[in-house]
């Protein structure tokens, strides 16, 4: 059975614009034999876009972790990972 996002189309929409544009999506090599693991990268420095993409994250059930950087400004970057986020591809 496929896992249901609980997201509107219109969010989904948003979410698919901001990894286009703001984002990266890749595999990353992990575990004892570095298999290859999905991964979605999305980078700024506007904190309510950030809050607004963790918003949807908890609200389809999606693990995610964030680091903030402090170049001369705070920049976000949100990650997921794990074959939960093909759902989103």
């Amino acid at each position: 059975m496929e896992k249901q996002l609980n997201l509107t189309e219109r969010e989904l929409a948003y979410l698919a614009g901001i990894i286009d544009g703001e984002g990266t999506i890749t595999f990353k090599k992990e575990g004892k034999g570095k298999k290859l693991v999905p991964m979605i990268q999305i980078s700024n420095s506007k904190k309510k876009l950030i809050e607004y993409i963790i918003f949807l994250y908890e609200k389809s059930g999606i693990k995610y972790g964030i680091t903030i950087r402090h170049n001369p400004r705070e920049q976000y970057l949100i990650y997921c990972k794990n074959f939960q986020i093909l759902h989103l591809l």
